[in-house]
């Protein structure tokens, strides 16, 4: 079974939404959070976050760290509701091994019977993977927060605005300031389902329709498409091929099951 580390790892970089995070530093008792009839503190925020070590270049990167650290132990204490409500911790398989780490057990417990159990791949899957890998892509994209601001944008690159200098000016991706959007080469399986499935369909020079993903709203302008060097024989990637088509599936269902608690349990950000 995987380890909670994992799961909060995986959970932390795929798990974001919106909660204030206004005086966390001033009083280790401010509730940040609360789930349910469970509180997520400064104090516990604060403690993970002293862990890290690093050293920020700005208040903000500090500040979208620490949202998300709050993110993951939001969904940490998500999980434990639903394992609790799945009766996990009086299962007769597990109770009799159920001892000080009960939370870190179920976790556990859930994430294998929810995420790892569901995952099947199939050979077709793979095949249909690695001729995928054919090609890599060059593209750019910018990356916003809402519907409408999607729209503006893309209205004014139809109307001939400069796709570069309007991903330095709106995308919120922080990376956009230093390389002006453009993500460089990517193969296959690299990145977000949706976002790759909008950018592999464009030929050099188009641009997507305004998408959506877990990220945001994103416009994609594709600049080059050339050979994949790097793609092996079949035989050789299927071990590899296997593996990324795993993850996408972990991901995809991590994502659901997200949605699914915090449909059951209400959260609630400290007012």
């Amino acid at each position: 079974m995987k380890k909670l580390c994992q799961i909060v790892l995986i959970i932390s970089a795929i798990f974001m939404f919106s909660l204030l995070l206004s005086g966390c530093a001033k009083n280790d008792n401010t509730i940040l959070a609360k789930i349910g009839s469970d509180k997520i503190t400064a104090k516990d925020l604060n403690d993970l976050f002293g862990r890290s070590g690093i050293n920020f270049r700005s208040f903000d990167e500090e500040y979208q760290n620490r949202k998300m650290i709050l993110d993951s132990l939001i969904i940490q204490q998500l999980l434990i509701q639903e394992a609790y409500k799945k009766h996990l911790d009086t299962s007769e398989e597990i109770n009799g091994i159920i001892l000080a780490s009960n939370n870190k057990f179920l976790l556990d417990i859930l994430y294998q019977r929810e995420i790892i159990d569901k995952i099947k791949v199939t050979d077709a899957e793979i095949k249909a993977f690695y001729d995928k890998l054919e090609n890599k892509v060059q593209a750019s994209h910018i990356l916003l927060t809402t519907a409408d601001t999607a729209k503006i944008v893309m209205d004014s690159l139809k109307k001939g605005a400069n796709f570069e200098d309007m991903a330095v000016r709106y995308s919120i991706d922080p990376s956009a300031k230093i390389n002006r959007g453009d993500l460089g080469y990517f193969t296959w399986g690299r990145l977000d389902p949706t976002f790759q499935e909008q950018a592999f369909k464009l030929n050099p020079g188009e641009m997507s329709e305004p998408f959506k993903t877990r990220f945001g709203w994103h416009i994609v302008k594709m600049s080059n498409r050339a050979p994949n060097e790097l793609r092996q024989s079949y035989d050789k990637m299927i071990p590899t091929i296997r593996t990324n088509i795993e993850n996408m599936k972990r991901m995809e269902l991590l994502e659901t099951f997200k949605t699914t608690v915090k449909d059951k349990y209400p959260v609630a950000a400290a007012s």
